[in-house]
């Protein structure tokens, strides 16, 4: 006995088009979406034999479910990254320090709570000059947020420029102990420390003319370091550590163990290159490459990340 499939008198023309092949727009796909009982079939497509109802069945299935599809996967798509976080970014990066203060200052202003953009506002602030601002941005952040090793370092640092050395190492320690990982130790910790000497053009450290007694003798020799590896005198800067280090586990000593790692890395780059340019023949032997003669970004083992 054949099947039969009654007709219905309600629109056909989305299901119609999708049996004679002709175009079917979007928006009437998506009014695909009654049960199978109240779809009607015009009167050509009424099947006599099983096979056919039941094709006809999956075929409907199969346009109901195709309409579906889109409701379920934008109600799992991942959020997009904040585009405010990317501005920043991308201007800091840049070293492009005024604009992104201003990108900051506006994302602050619609969100208080945005560490990034409050981060990135006293170090910008830092390298456009407003030193004590900085601080002052920087100590308001570490209230907020106090694990922030980074943060840490980086208010150690700028405390160094400002010649308040005792507090300076205090904080640098502080960094250390949250996180004892050499990318702080070396980058944030040391690196952050000889840019800050950088900035000072002397050749006498501001804490030998006005000395500190409240600063021990290691701690003026690990300031030593700092100043003699900030104008690349590595040999110097090694001496001070091994004078600085009571134990081989606190600061200074992990220091010295990063900057002699560093600096046989930096000594075997120089041979390389030596090797280079002797290979090409048409370089004298007094001309070759000096760790000291290398550009300063690409030859100390403490360049500072730029943040």
């Amino acid at each position: 006995m054949a099947h039969r499939i009654p007709a219905f008198s309600s629109n056909v023309a989305p299901v119609q088009s999708a049996f004679t092949g002709s175009p079917t727009s979007t928006s009437e796909m998506a009014k695909i979406r009654l049960p199978l009982s109240s779809i009607s079939l015009p009167p050509s497509s009424h099947a006599s034999t099983a096979e056919k109802a039941d094709m006809t069945g999956k075929r409907l299935i199969q346009l109901q479910n195709m309409a579906e599809p889109p409701l379920k996967k934008s109600a799992t798509l991942k959020p997009r990254s904040r585009p405010d976080k990317l501005a920043i970014d991308r201007l800091f990066d840049a070293h492009a320090y005024t604009e992104a203060l201003d990108v900051c200052e506006k994302t602050l202003a619609r969100n208080p709570h945005d560490q990034n953009a409050f981060f990135k506002k006293a170090v910008c602030l830092w390298h456009l000059g407003q030193v004590q601002e900085s601080i002052e941005c920087l100590t308001h952040y570490l209230m907020k947020y106090p694990n922030d090793a980074q943060a840490w370092a980086r208010k150690g640092a700028i405390l160094i420029y400002q010649h308040q050395y005792p507090q300076a190492l205090k904080d640098l320690r502080k960094s250390e102990v949250l996180d004892p990982s050499d990318l702080v130790l070396e980058f944030y910790i040391f690196g952050f420390s000889c840019e800050s000497f950088r900035q000072v053009a002397t050749s006498a450290p501001y804490y030998l003319r006005h000395p500190d007694p409240s600063l021990s003798a290691e701690d003026v020799h690990l300031l030593h370091a700092f100043f003699f590896a900030s104008h690349k005198e590595y040999e110097s800067a090694m001496q001070e550590i091994q004078k600085a280090r009571k134990s081989p586990n606190d600061l200074a000593g992990r220091i010295l163990k990063v900057l002699k790692r560093d600096s046989k890395r930096l000594k075997q780059e120089t041979q390389e290159k030596n090797k280079t340019l002797l290979s090409t023949g048409y370089l004298p032997i007094s001309s070759l490459v000096h760790p000291h003669d290398l550009d300063p970004q690409e030859a100390s083992p403490f360049s500072p990340l730029s943040v």
